[in-house]
């Protein structure tokens, strides 16, 4: 089981160091909930200035929180300064922050609804990065632009940062030779998180930040620019939609023919509708890159759902291993933050595919047979007829393809493009599989097609010793 780094140690010349960076660090995450200093240095003068100069000063932020919250939090302090004040000759409420207050309230502020579906900027502190910093040097931190609310007014939950990013961000911040020099791509990228850890901070050699959402799309040039990554060749966001051909037929390679090492997601299987879509995406991946590694972060919210994602990859013939990552306690974090109480898993995958399954497993399971290599031997009986309306003909005889030791009957009218090609159906016998939710494409159609379920017969009895792969 892997361990978490020990808390940052006390600073004994200043003790009240600890509890104000974590303040501070939870007022820039808008943390709902603040653990302010205790009363004994709060009513310090030093500590009072310090937190006035780091959090509420006219030049300490250059990404403030809202007013709203900064209003909120404020009122909260001055509170707390006055009841750990018990002797009012030898201490005082900072004039800085007294003075403060009445411009803040008579500020004009958006209303709660219209403030929920507001963008405010929210600052992440990475302190698994900060360890031998000087009291001087600036913390690592990422600035994100978001919509804290469940789910925006455009639809999508890809405009906040969720809990198993920051989760598996920590793994990574810990385990750094993960991602460093390594080429990524990160599927449901939402505000970034991940991808420009990896680039600023973790010296991977490029990432591609990927998402199917327009919206989210749209927002990522925004928080590169807060992290000075704007123009950097490092990080590419991307459309990708999970379960379409990655290589289409008007294209010749993916991502410009550059490898994938490493493939990031995070919070990405929470909608067990999507597993199947997810799982095929994954499955080109491989196809695409053999050695790519795969590094998911799921917030068991739902142990049912859960499951259903690990079944799938099952039926997949995807190896996952739990690197069992435990969650650190809250009162124990130092930023980023985010709730101990669901379990939050990072699951690995490489390419290990079951090979060794007989013929059987492969039938009564369903496994989507293209990770399944060197089937043999290959019926030309002609594939049914399961699109319509779509003037695609299914029926075509079985092709070796001369990149590839796979055998694939071929739709006509459909381009193979090597070894990377964007449909692959294998067959064994009789037997056709579909690929779930793959995408076909042919002359004047463009259609998505579930599993075609194969027919249950003595698959093993069709071919002799040595005949698979």
């Amino acid at each position: 089981m892997v361990q978490h780094h020990a808390p940052a140690p006390v600073n004994m010349a200043h003790p009240w160091k600890h509890h104000v960076d974590r303040f501070c660090r939870q007022y820039l995450q808008l943390e709902p909930s603040l653990d302010f200093p205790p009363a004994e240095y709060l009513k310090l003068d030093t500590v009072q200035e310090l937190i006035y100069e780091r959090l509420f000063a006219d030049d300490a932020l250059l990404y403030a929180p809202p007013d709203r919250y900064r209003l909120r939090t404020l009122k909260q302090l001055i509170a707390r300064i006055e009841a750990s004040i018990d002797d009012w000759d030898e201490h005082a409420v900072s004039d800085n922050l007294m003075s403060l207050l009445p411009v803040l309230l008579s500020a004009p502020l958006p209303s709660e609804a219209a403030s929920v579906q507001q963008k405010h900027y929210v600052t992440y502190s990475l302190s698994l990065l900060d360890r031998g910093l000087g009291e001087s040097d600036e913390a690592p931190s990422i600035t994100l632009l978001e919509n804290r609310s469940l789910i925006s007014a455009g639809g999508t939950t890809g405009l906040r940062t969720w809990e198993a990013a920051l989760h598996l961000g920590q793994y990574l911040c810990q385990n750094p030779s993960v991602v460093a020099g390594k080429r990524i791509l990160e599927l449901g990228a939402g505000t970034g998180y991940l991808s420009i850890m990896c680039a600023k901070y973790l010296a991977c050699r490029h990432i591609v930040a990927s998402d199917g959402s327009d919206d989210v799309i749209n927002n990522l040039p925004d928080n590169l620019f807060l992290n000075s990554l704007q123009d950097s060749p490092l990080v590419t966001p991307m459309d990708v939609k999970w379960g379409h051909a990655l290589v289409g037929t008007e294209d010749q390679q993916w991502n410009e023919g550059q490898s994938i090492d490493v493939v990031l997601g995070a919070d990405i299987t929470y909608d067990r509708s999507n597993h199947p879509a997810l799982v095929g995406t994954i499955l080109d991946l491989f196809e695409l890159h053999p050695d790519v590694e795969v590094y998911i972060g799921a917030t068991q919210r739902n142990e049912q759902t859960s499951q259903v994602f690990l079944d799938t990859c099952k039926r997949s013939g995807l190896t996952v291993d739990d690197l069992e990552y435990p969650v650190m306690s809250t009162k124990r974090q130092q930023g980023p933050f985010y709730n101990d109480r669901d379990p939050i898993h990072i699951y690995r995958s490489s390419n290990r595919p079951a090979y060794g399954l007989d013929a059987t497993n492969v039938a009564s399971q369903g496994l989507v047979a293209s990770r399944v290599k060197r089937w043999r031997p290959c019926n030309r009986a002609p594939l049914p007829d399961v699109m319509s309306g779509g003037g695609v003909t299914l029926e075509a005889p079985c092709r070796q393809d001369a990149a590839s030791t796979d055998v694939n009957p071929v739709p006509s009218g459909r381009r193979v493009m090597g070894a990377n090609k964007a449909l692959r159906w294998t067959s064994i016998a009789a037997d056709y599989w579909w690929p779930e939710h793959r995408r076909v494409r042919g002359p004047g159609t463009s259609q998505r097609v579930n599993k075609l379920v194969p027919a249950r017969r003595d698959v093993a009895s069709l071919w002799g010793a040595g005949e698979h792969g």
